[in-house]
């Protein structure tokens, strides 16, 4: 066993992810957003993972860094930080089996409440998107009339 290697693992996997993290934090937030987390996934294994199980998956890691933001700062916010995120990737040696294995073992009731919850959220935010666009219509449209 080598300590260098395992150190040099880490830093180009904690490197990598920052990449990845600022790559896919495209409105420059400081965050990934379950939608965010979904499309990164999407774009990577859209071609080996199910929708569904994409959106399981995507879920899974905001509880998985909200598991941690609870311990470190005290939220759950439905979001990724770039820290969560490197530590999320960095720490733990998972593979795309591994990460089937963990999808197709839950029980069906928890698969559901992961989509239920991805959707839910997902919904949320759309509806929020479109309340926000009809509010910026409307006070252009009133500002032309005046």
């Amino acid at each position: 066993f080598s300590y260098k290697r395992e150190y040099a693992r880490y830093a180009l996997r904690a490197l990598s992810s920052i990449h990845m993290f600022n790559v896919w934090d495209k409105d420059s937030t400081g965050y990934l957003t379950r939608n965010e987390i979904y499309k990164m996934l999407r774009a990577s294994f859209s071609d080996k993972l199910t929708d569904q199980d994409l959106q399981i998956l995507a879920e899974f890691c905001v509880q998985e860094a909200e598991t941690f933001q609870d311990k470190v700062r005290k939220i759950g916010d439905g979001r990724i930080t770039q820290p969560e995120f490197v530590n999320l990737i960095s720490n733990d040696t998972s593979d795309l089996e591994s990460l089937l294995e963990i999808i197709h073992t839950m029980k069906p009731e928890n698969r559901q409440k992961y989509i239920e919850r991805f959707q839910g959220a997902h919904a949320s935010k759309e509806a929020q998107y479109v309340a926000e666009q009809d509010r910026a219509t409307l006070e252009a449209q009133a500002a032309i009339r005046v």
